[in-house]
């Protein structure tokens, strides 16, 4: 995950990109993310059957597993945006992985 600097009045890069965490030696792929009012990053990790959380300094402050094997994209959601929804997907699976993964493709709410 890489992190770059940013204008605060026009929200455009302005500087490099710099590594925000090595992703390299753990299972799966970093897929979506978002950001939350604290600046904590929740990320979908494709393959790794989690969502990682990151404090603002990339330190890895929580992993909340998923009943499935490709969650693709956490989102906060509700009135005060304080449920976090995240999809998944079943791209690239055939008939026999997806009968072992069967919620894969479902979107879950977490409290």
């Amino acid at each position: 995950l890489m992190r770059v600097a940013c204008d605060a009045s026009t929200g455009l890069p302005v500087g490099e990109p710099k590594v925000f965490v090595d992703h390299r030696k753990s299972m799966g792929y970093v897929d979506g993310s978002v950001v939350d009012r604290d600046g904590v990053l929740w990320n979908a990790v494709w393959g790794g059957k989690v969502v990682k959380a990151y404090a603002p300094d990339g330190a890895l402050l929580r992993e909340i597993p998923m009943p499935v094997t490709q969650p693709s994209c956490p989102a906060f959601v509700g009135a005060k945006a304080d449920r976090l929804a995240v999809t998944s997907a079943w791209k690239g699976k055939d008939d026999k992985q997806r009968k072992l993964d069967p919620q894969a493709g479902m979107t879950f709410l977490l409290d």
